[in-house]
Formats: structure tokens, sequence, C-alpha cells
């Protein structure tokens, strides 16, 4: 195992090793990570219900407070987005109110960071940002953004944090954020292809003009992004 890999420090296994364990073990037991009992359940259902009804009070509030630091229309008020809190190997825990298929992109976008090694290159730590709107990588179309960021305790990722806004400019062919008439990707407007775009709790500059090159209106979706971004490190 390479020595910079970002490793659990209970198991001693890589994000990579825990996905496949995690599939393995459904594969085997058609139960999710092997559980036919869920132990702690059983043994104290109140707490179990109410720490799982913290988390959601937690990003639905959240929700709400995003809507008031971004900028477009999409969503301050048709509310087209949603946030929500993973498993280390890209398994949802809970999601807020929102659009609800982003359930699954999240989920696919940080497989795909796994199954593609980006524990040893770009590298996951601590105050990274990663983004995505590409197809290939769990993205609906190209309109729909993805901001996620690992979260740590003691060395190990424990979860992730994503959120889900729909564009309404995202540099298509035709204009706004909806791709209708463009036959083939190369008109379906800025590619975010699961990528490391901010380091350290901030978006790096060469990002940030990468959007104001290759979008008609940038503000909104830079925005858009910092109000995810808020709302992630708000939850962590």
């Amino acid at each position: 195992m390479p020595k910079n890999r970002t490793t659990n420090r209970t198991t001693h296994l890589s994000l990579l090793e825990q996905l496949d364990l995690s599939e393995k073990l459904y594969d085997k037991t058609g139960h999710y990570q092997g559980l036919k009992k869920l132990a702690l359940h059983d043994k104290d259902p109140l707490t179990f219900e109410a720490f799982h009804s913290r988390l959601m009070s937690t990003i639905i509030s959240v929700r709400e407070t995003m809507k008031h630091i971004a900028s477009s229309p999409a969503i301050r008020d048709f509310e087209e987005f949603v946030i929500g809190i993973y498993t280390p190997e890209g398994d949802a825990v809970a999601l807020s109110t929102g659009i609800m298929v982003h359930v699954h992109t999240l989920s696919e976008f940080i497989k795909f960071m796994i199954r593609n090694d980006y524990e040893d290159d770009p590298k996951i730590r601590p105050g990274d940002i990663f983004e995505n709107n590409e197809s290939w990588a769990g993205g609906v179309h190209t309109p729909d953004v993805m901001t996620l960021i690992p979260m740590f305790y003691k060395g190990e990722v424990i979860c992730w944090i994503g959120s889900v806004s729909h564009e309404l400019e995202a540099g298509t062919y035709e204009g706004p954020g909806m791709t209708v008439f463009s036959p083939d990707r190369f008109g379906e407007g800025l590619h975010i292809s699961a990528e490391k775009v901010g380091e350290n709790d901030q978006f790096r500059k060469d990002y940030l003009i990468r959007l104001k090159l290759n979008l008609r209106n940038s503000n909104w979706w830079t925005l858009d992004d910092k109000a995810k971004l808020s709302g992630c490190l708000m939850i962590r």
C-alpha cells in the first residue's frame, strides 16, 4: 500500500479496500455491509433514532441557510439543490429536503474518485474540495453541479459531505442550463470531471478563472459553489 494513501486507522483499509469489502459483503449476504441485524439500534433504538434525527435536522437547517448565501434563482427561488452526508465508501447516510435524485449521483461521484485511486493522486486531504458535473462520474446532466468535501477525524476519512445545485448557465451551446439541440457532449457546456478544485477550504483561483472564461454568467455558478461549500463546512 502506498505510504501517502489515506487509510482507515481502525481497520487499516484504504477507501478502495473499504468499498471493495462493502460490495463483497453485500454480494455474499444480501445485506448492506453484511449486517443482518443492527445491534446498536436493537440495544437502544431511542438513542439511535435521536442521533439520526440530529443529523437530519442539521442538514435541513443548513440547507435553509444556504438559500440566503446563494445568488441564482435556481437555489434562492426554485430551491433546486440538496445537501447530504455519505459514508467513507460513498453510501448515503442522510439527505436533506430537495431534489431526491441526487442521493445516488453524489454516491457515484465519491465511488468514481475512490475507484480511480484519488487517494494516491491527486490525494484526499483535510480541506480539499472536489467538484463534478460529469455524467460519466455520476452526474445527471451538465447543469447539475456537485460540490464535495471529505470529513476527517483523527487522521481518517469518516464521511463525505456533498451538495448539488442546478445551474441556470452552464456554458451550453444554445444558452441557459439545459441543452436540447447539442448532438454530442462537446456542445453540452462546461464539464468539471470529478476534479479537485480547492484546498484549505478555499476554491482555487485557477478554477474560478476557468468559470469566468467558460460561462456567459459565471457569477451564478461561482456564488452557488460558495453557498454549497459553506453548507458543507457548517455540517462538518
